[in-house]
């Protein structure tokens, strides 16, 4: 059985839980064979802090990048891994990530002066 292609990447984002402890960003790169037979090559951003891993499902960044019908073998697996997130497209990635977390905070701020 084929093992999933994980790539964790630590983020100079933090934000304070409503408990008042940072958590600090971290993405996650994963490339794995769908319950539909695809192989997925998925990005998403959790949060680490306080012992413990949160991701607001429909919150934080998450996005597909590749879906493929190769077999899910775990060379299959690790090249498509490797083609979709290259040092180059992870760099993009972060940028979009640090937009992404900008404009969700620039948009929280406007509700927050709303209210």
């Amino acid at each position: 059985m084929a093992n999933d292609a994980n790539t964790t990447i630590s983020l100079p984002l933090t934000k304070k839980d409503y408990d008042g402890t940072t958590k600090t960003a971290q993405l996650d790169l994963r490339t794995y064979r769908a319950s539909n037979g695809q192989l997925l090559s998925q990005a998403h951003v959790s949060w680490v802090g306080g012992g413990f891993q949160t991701t607001e499902i429909f919150g934080d960044f998450s996005k597909v990048y590749a879906r493929t019908a190769a077999r899910g073998t775990q060379k299959n697996i690790d090249a498509q891994h490797a083609e979709v997130f290259t040092p180059a497209n992870v760099e993009i990635l972060k940028s979009n990530v640090a937009l992404f977390y900008e404009t969700k905070r620039a948009r929280e701020a406007r509700e927050e002066r709303a209210a």
